[in-house]
């Protein structure tokens, strides 16, 4: 339950319930409802641009798992459509968690055998589960509700209770036990193939040394245990997941195991994609990726110091190694650096795993090895991608938790024999430990906030990042001759500063943050082209657009209107010469008549673009050159042009948002 706490935290995003409406997060419940008509593919633009176009049908390459567990809710109400992506991560944290529990029940036994528990004891394994659920990339995976951190927290989530099923199984095997094992490895393959794949070669390998008994000493099967009572369980539990995923992936793509990324829509719509794709061979696996992969992932100084909160943010990109092409090289920190606790307990315990066992143990944790060994073919996978991303991390996750924990004991079990010598070596190990478990939940909370509110991308809400940026800037106010850093202040936007600037266009015009690639306005004053306006829309509906925004002069002008759709929606569109003079149209969104709305309306002509805001929501984004401020009026047209004259609602002008940008002059930036 302390575990959960920031991971819940984390997955709330600032707000008051878990049933948000997410950006790409109803993916799942697209797919669902396509099972429930017997059908793979899904309706026609349904996933947007992840969707994989075969034999003129669209499909979903995530694996099915997910969305079975959605059926029985998606079978009595379309309501929570959309809407359940942080009840389902939720879940699959409270299924990693209690995957870690059952891990830990058997490890001890293989490590300490039936040595008592004691009070120091049960103090070091809570703290063991508290750094697993709040000093690892779980947290981080919190950060954004959408299907591409979902699929990596079930994966890694169902991967670890397929070990700990497959442990129970080869300590006592039994039908039920088999059962288990092999269906937990079944829903983690078909939801993540990669982490997935650990339990099936675990299977595969304990299959292979069920042939003698000397092979199954070595994977750790107790004597007692005969190879009939092993060939038969898991050889069928290890079919069931392969033969299911190739079906799936038959279904679906017309080929067993391999992914048509070059019939995905991205792909069509994206250049850097297609590059890669091209530089590659048609994959975007391959072992030239390695050497990037493996010293990005594997660094120790992957994470920076930063003077704003969370006081770390992410290292720069990683280094290409290499005449190679990636398709992304996004975030990302190490395993070291995020999760340095982890990996020290995981160190301790690959010592012990893969040490002989001598004569005088008492129990070994030889089980192990065989698991650790497939959730390490697993994880090769993911180094094996032309992809950098902090969400990979995960797919690391369940080999170093299987390690960690042996090494946890391993521990226990030295601190027990030292009972009585000198306590300074205890006092080093174990404050060491704690100060590690405290330095990894922090960075992984902070890097997960920081992705979550400032730098993971279009998902982000102007409300949220500059929100996000206010708390920061306020927070360096409040310490002792506490200046604002990283703001620059000029006449005019320059090209994308370090990774976090802040620039102060003019007299608070505009106030921008730089993500190292791109600006996104955090504030726009009149001046910057922003328009703050509180409109009651009428109940009438009609063809044509109705004025809110009209800027320039006789004989043409910018144009933002809206067209009322009735049935409680509106439709936002930008028209001006630059656009040929005609519409662009944002899509139908809810709008209730009679009632007020918050619209903020943005013509930003440093970045070319142009934004319609409703009440936190996105309603239109159109890219194009906007010339400079011109005569502007609201709600009527002076100038003609393709609007009514009039807008029939109400509109009141609101004054502009700078207190941002006026605190951070205050302050000395």
């Amino acid at each position: 339950m302390i575990a959960a706490v920031p991971f819940t935290v984390v997955l709330a995003g600032g707000h008051a319930s878990l049933l948000q409406r997410t950006s790409i997060g109803g993916f799942y419940e697209v797919q669902a409802r396509s099972l429930m008509h017997l059908r793979w593919n899904v309706p026609t633009n349904s996933i947007a641009f992840e969707a994989i176009v075969h034999d003129g049908k669209q499909f979903m390459y995530y694996g099915p798992w997910p969305s079975i567990l959605r059926m029985p809710l998606l079978a009595v109400t379309d309501r929570f459509d959309g809407r359940l992506t942080q009840i389902s991560m939720l879940l699959a944290f409270a299924v990693a968690m209690t995957a870690l529990v059952s891990l830990v029940l058997h490890v001890r036994d293989l490590v300490l055998g039936d040595a008592p528990v004691t009070r120091a004891e049960r103090a070091t394994v809570a703290a063991f589960v508290v750094l697993v659920g709040a000093g690892s990339s779980l947290v981080f995976l919190a950060s954004r509700a959408f299907v591409y951190h979902e699929a990596e927290l079930w994966g890694a989530s169902l991967a670890l209770a397929a070990f700990a099923a497959i442990l129970r199984f080869v300590g006592a095997p039994s039908p039920g036990r088999a059962v288990s094992a092999g269906g937990l490895t079944t829903l983690a393959f078909l939801t993540r193939a990669s982490v997935g794949a650990g339990p099936v070669v675990a299977l595969g390998l304990l299959l292979v040394a069920s042939a003698t008994a000397r092979s199954r000493a070595w994977v750790g099967v107790p004597g007692s245990v005969s190879r009939r009572a092993l060939v038969v369980p898991l050889g069928l539990a290890l079919a069931v997941p392969v033969l299911l995923y190739a079906y799936v992936n038959w279904a679906k793509f017309g080929s067993f195991y391999s992914l048509p990324l070059d019939q995905q829509i991205f792909t069509q719509m994206n250049a850097a994609r297609r590059a890669a794709l091209a530089a590659n061979g048609g994959s975007l696996f391959g072992l030239e990726f390695l050497p990037t992969t493996v010293v990005q992932y594997f660094r120790p100084d992957a994470i920076r110091p930063w003077q704003l909160f969370p006081w770390v943010t992410f290292p720069p990109a990683a280094t290409v190694i290499g005449d190679v092409r990636f398709d992304t090289v996004d975030l990302a920190s190490s395993l070291p650096a995020s999760m340095p606790a982890l990996m020290v307990l995981a160190g301790v315990g690959l010592v012990r795993v893969v040490r002989p066992r001598t004569p005088g143990d008492v129990a070994s944790p030889a089980r192990v090895r065989a698991l650790v060994l497939g959730a390490t073919a697993g994880s090769l996978v993911t180094l094996t991608i032309g992809y950098v991303a902090q969400r990979y991390l995960s797919d690391f996750l369940p080999a170093t938790i299987l390690l960690a924990t042996v090494g946890v004991f391993v521990l226990v079990r030295w601190s027990t024999r030292r009972a009585g010598a000198s306590r300074g070596p205890l006092v080093v190990v174990w404050g060491g430990l704690a100060a590690l478990l405290v330095f990894s939940a922090w960075v992984n909370f902070g890097l997960a906030e920081l992705y979550q509110r400032q730098l993971g991308g279009a998902g982000i809400t102007n409300a949220d990042l500059r929100g996000f940026s206010a708390f920061q800037y306020d927070l360096v106010r409040t310490l002792p001759g506490g200046r604002p850093p990283y703001v620059v202040r000029g006449a005019h936007l320059p090209r994308p500063l370090a990774r976090g600037s802040v620039f102060i266009v003019g007299d608070c015009a505009t106030t921008y943050l730089s993500d190292g690639h791109a600006w996104r306005a955090l504030e726009t004053g009149t001046a910057g082209g922003g328009y703050r306006l509180r409109v009651r829309f009428p109940a009438t509906r009609g063809a044509l657009r109705q004025p809110l925004v009209v800027r320039g002069a006789e004989p043409s002008g910018q144009f933002v209107g809206v067209r009322l759709l009735g049935g409680g929606r509106v439709q936002f569109g930008y028209s001006s010469p630059e656009t040929g003079a005609r519409w662009i149209d944002g899509p139908a969104i809810p709008a209730a008549s009679g009632r007020e709305h918050d619209v903020s309306i943005t013509l930003d002509t440093e970045l070319g673009l142009v934004v319609v805001v409703l009440d936190d929501v996105y309603a239109l984004e159109v890219l194009a050159a906007v010339p400079p401020a011109r005569p502007v009026t609201l709600g009527r047209t002076d100038i003609g042009g393709p609007v009514t004259p009039t807008f029939t609602g109400d509109i009141t002008r609101l004054p502009p948002q700078t207190s941002l940008c006026r605190s951070l002059l205050a302050a000395g930036a």
